[in-house]
């Protein structure tokens, strides 16, 4: 039961992980796909009125048109290059969250090996948790309480024994998901 649990709770990480990051990416994508529209319409309307004024204006009015023009589209290259400073910051922010979600196996696995490596790691980790969150216990035969100093030594211990094959278990997970079958 506890693994259909833990089995259930990675499912719903993986999953609200992997939306989160792709609603993201698609909103700076589709924001990005905007402003370059925009651009690409601005660019064409400033070199067609341009064109249109060269035949009409006098020369010192042709001027202040190109310079008029020179000006917007040195403002649209800065609103530009800024617009993709922020996108490249989101994108940053985005793939710090990768590196939490690697951290906590908080990904979909892609194939049973994948799926059987979660399933162990979360089993471990919890297991970890349950015997960590013990207090120190009465000994039933001499009736003594363990001293903190004894817990905290049964808890390294453990810990550090069951580090290993979580540190193990997760490395396995990862290249199962970087195998993808």
């Amino acid at each position: 039961m506890a693994t259909a649990i833990v089995g259930f709770i990675t499912l719903l990480g993986g999953t609200w992980a992997r939306l989160a990051a792709w609603t993201e990416q698609r909103s700076i994508k589709a924001k990005f796909q905007d402003e370059i529209g925009l651009a690409e319409r601005r660019i064409a309307f400033l070199g067609s009125w341009v064109k249109a004024q060269e035949g009409v204006c006098t020369p010192e009015r042709f001027e202040q048109v190109k310079q008029e023009s020179a000006r917007e589209l040195d403002a649209l290259r800065s609103k530009l290059t800024e617009f993709m400073q922020q996108a490249d910051e989101r994108k940053d922010k985005v793939n710090a969250g990768k590196s939490v979600r690697r951290m906590f196996l908080l990904f979909l696995p892609h194939n049973l090996g994948g799926w059987i490596c979660h399933l162990v790691f979360y089993g471990l980790v919890l297991f970890v948790l349950l015997v960590a969150l013990q207090p120190p216990t009465v000994d039933p035969a001499t009736g003594k309480m363990e001293t903190w100093g004894e817990w905290l030594q049964i808890q390294l211990f453990l810990n550090i024994m069951f580090a290993i094959p979580i540190l193990l278990v997760r490395g396995l997970a990862i290249r199962y998901y970087r195998k993808r079958d």
